[in-house]
């Protein structure tokens, strides 16, 4: 094994494991009927977070 992959692989075996990976596929996997913003704020409502609509759609495109 190459030195290049050897180092590769100890650094990528060194790093901490995710917890929690967040994939936004809207727009580009599948449409939705609402705004995001709309969507985002049901699904965190049912886990206890509560977050305006339209705060999440004002800042949704910034980051």
């Amino acid at each position: 094994m190459s030195d290049r992959i050897s180092t590769l692989l100890e650094i990528s075996t060194s790093l901490p494991q995710p917890q929690v990976i967040f994939i936004d596929a809207v727009g580009t996997l599948f449409g939705v009927r609402d705004s995001v913003g709309q969507i985002y704020s049901e699904i965190a409502s049912k886990y206890g977070v509560n977050c305006a609509a339209e705060i999440l759609n004002q800042h949704f495109y910034i980051y």
